[in-house]
This record gives structure tokens, sequence and C-alpha cells, in this order.
């Protein structure tokens, strides 16, 4: 493990300040998702590099005006009685299609005092979408994304997806991480679920996860441990 790795490992940034909680984003259409892709790097700093790929399928109750991406910044921290700061920064969007990539970020609490997100709305409210679907492709950094997984091994385990989503068809992960891939895993279904993915693999540096549908009420989680 480098040493800014193991410095960034050992600064873990751990919170007690209560802050408010994540609000529920509600399911109201019918919007699936034909493919959703997303690479992951990992830098030797311990910055995680972040480009989602998703290919919006819209349903008949859908406005058909853009995507809204919803990403955890804060979270318990397992029973430490304290929580998991995650800051996203370097947001970027952009689509092959001939749609708007303009977008706006919002913070969502309330509830609980230990949870809060980030709503990423994509698109122009004036304007509906006349295409079936849209790409939507979403880059952003976190720091905060690591911990220390089995055997001392830096470890990137992390939700891919939210379970309030509509049903997503074609699912990979690829993850790339500094020092060798040593071990991973890969679930997919309700939270807590330790259903396997349909494959993983990994060779060097690099991790293959895929899922064939993840459905509404369920998510992707991957596992990357790293020397």
């Amino acid at each position: 493990m480098g040493r800014r790795l193991a410095a960034l490992l050992a600064g873990f940034t751990l919170s007690v300040l209560a802050l408010v909680a994540i609000p529920t984003p509600a399911f109201a259409s019918t919007d699936t998702y034909d493919a959703f892709t997303a690479e992951y790097t990992v830098t030797p700093e311990g910055v995680l590099r972040v480009r989602e790929t998703w290919v919006l399928r819209f349903g008949s109750g859908s406005g058909r005006h853009g995507f809204d991406r919803y990403l955890v910044t804060r979270e318990p921290f397992g029973s430490s009685g304290q929580d998991q700061i995650y800051r996203i920064d370097d947001i970027a969007v952009s689509s092959p299609d001939p749609i708007s990539t303009d977008f706006n970020v919002s913070t969502n609490t309330g509830g609980s005092s230990r949870e809060e997100s980030i709503r990423i709305r994509i698109g122009d409210a004036n304007t509906t979408i006349k295409a079936d679907r849209a790409t939507f492709v979403i880059a952003y950094t976190v720091e905060g994304a690591l911990r220390m997984g089995p055997g001392d091994h830096p470890e990137l385990y992390w939700d891919a997806t939210g379970s309030d989503m509509g049903t997503i068809f074609d699912a990979t992960v690829r993850t790339t991480v500094p020092g060798g891939v040593v071990a991973t895993q890969c679930f997919s279904g309700p939270p807590t679920t330790s259903n396997p993915c349909t494959s993983q693999t990994f060779s060097g540096n690099t991790a293959t996860f895929k899922v064939d549908q993840i459905s509404h009420g369920s998510l992707l989680t991957v596992a990357t441990q790293m020397n």
C-alpha cells in the first residue's frame, strides 16, 4: 500500500456532528434503464474518479425532462456511532444525444440526523424530450470512499446504484485501482442482500462486475480490495 493511500485511510473523515437525513426519492413513473455502465478509478492519493453512463428509457408516466441522480454524502459508519462523509466534487454532465445537459445540485436532508445526499438534476424543466430514450454521462470525484477491508487491504466498498430507481437492464461496473486487485465481492438485490451478481472477474489492476437486471427496490454493491 502506498504511503499516500495509507495516510488517507488512517485519516478517514468521521463526524459526530448532527446533520439531517436523506429523504427517500419517490419513484413516480415507469422509467427504466436500458443500460448502466460505471468506470471507477482509484488514484494513488485515494480519490475515486467516477464516470457513469445511463441509458434512460422513458415510461408512460414520465415527465421526460431529464434525469435525477442521487448520491449519498453522509451515512452512519457501521456500529462506531460516527458518520462517514463523502465529498463529491468536479461534477460534469454530457450526452451523445441532442438534449439539455444543464444541471443543478441540491442537498437533500430531513428525517434522520445521520444521513445526507445530493441530487444532481439534469435537463430543462421547460423542454420535453421527444425520443423514447436518452443517454446521460455523469462524471465526478469522491473523497472518503475507501475503507480498510479484510486482511488490512484498502477497499472500495460502494453502492453503484440506489434501490429507489427504475429497473436497470445490463449493468456493468469496472474498477481500476493502484497496486493491483486482490479480491472482489458483488451483490445485487434488496438492501443488505447477499445475492451474488451475474459475474465478477479481476486481473491486474481492474475488476469487472456485471448484472443482467436490477429490479426496482434492489441495488448493486461492488467491493474491490487492493494491495
